[in-house]
């Protein structure tokens, strides 16, 4: 995921490290707004952080580092899994959050690798709400979503 995300804001995975360390210290500078998207079990952005090894190199990003990225950068993060488009959002995380600088789209292959999509075509474009979903709702839906697969 952070090769993803640094080749598609750089255009070199080298800068993979910084964007882990830059996702973590921001899911720690601001816990309370993503307390809800962590998993069950883990109660905490801290505990969470542990479970998860992110302060290692190598961890795999889950949900919540890809919330948390999109929050960081202000995006909307695309990831397309098992046939269908998952919006990552800043606005999911924060309703406050505006997004100003586009979106970013990832493939999901195999289980926790994603490559860079370069162009998506109208006919598997992602379908747009027609009407507007409360953050809590969204919130839940995702985590069902999760806990399914």
């Amino acid at each position: 995921f952070f090769r993803a995300i640094s080749f598609s804001l750089t255009n070199s995975e080298d800068f993979h490290d910084i964007f882990c360390l830059a996702v973590c210290d921001h899911l720690r500078n601001n816990k309370d707004l993503f307390l809800p998207i962590v998993r069950n079990g883990e109660q905490s952005v801290d505990n969470h952080m542990l479970t998860s090894n992110m302060s290692k190199d190598g961890a795999w990003a889950t949900e919540v580092e890809i919330f948390g990225m999109a929050h960081f950068l202000n995006v909307d993060i695309y990831t397309f899994s098992g046939g269908q488009w998952l919006r990552f959002s800043a606005v999911d995380v924060d309703p406050s959050a505006h997004k100003d600088r586009g979106s970013i789209y990832l493939n999901q292959c195999m289980e926790n690798h994603y490559n860079v999509v370069v162009a998506v075509s109208r006919e598997n474009s992602v379908k747009e709400n027609t009407k507007p979903q409360k953050e809590k709702e969204v919130r839940n839906e995702y985590k069902k979503t999760m806990q399914e697969s």
